[in-house]
């Protein structure tokens, strides 16, 4: 199976391509800079450079993809519109994540100073 992976190189982006590619699929990643095509190519993944504001090279990726999942940024809007508009009427799988933590801060929206590290008591929200 052909799988299309924004986020490729981030944690949960990362994870999924990582593991898709290990199952035996063919896995491309969207990565930003070289070092992370490097990175990911070396976890048997095929590296696609390039941004979330790429659009023609989005919509290209998903078509030639059976499934596509977008982990790098469940904000980015025009991301999400170029996907679903190149997947429209295919009948293929499109997966959108957010982010995941055990560690935060209920903010609400609103500008944290806080720092999470190794040293920090963990408290599971």
């Amino acid at each position: 199976m052909k799988v299309f992976c924004t986020g490729a190189s981030g944690y949960i982006g990362g994870s999924v391509a990582a593991h898709r590619a290990a199952s035996g699929h063919q896995v491309t990643g969207l990565v930003r800079t070289i070092e992370k095509a490097d990175a990911v190519r070396a976890r048997g993944i095929e590296p696609l450079l390039g941004t979330l504001d790429d659009a023609e090279r989005l919509a290209q990726a998903a078509q030639a993809a059976d499934i596509v999942v977008n982990a790098a940024n469940a904000d980015h809007h025009g991301a999400v519109a170029t996907l679903l508009g190149a997947l429209a009427g295919s009948g293929k799988l499109f997966i959108h994540t957010s982010g995941s933590s055990i560690v935060g801060k209920r903010t609400r929206g609103h500008r944290s100073d806080a720092i999470f590290d190794e040293s920090t008591p963990i408290a599971p929200s």
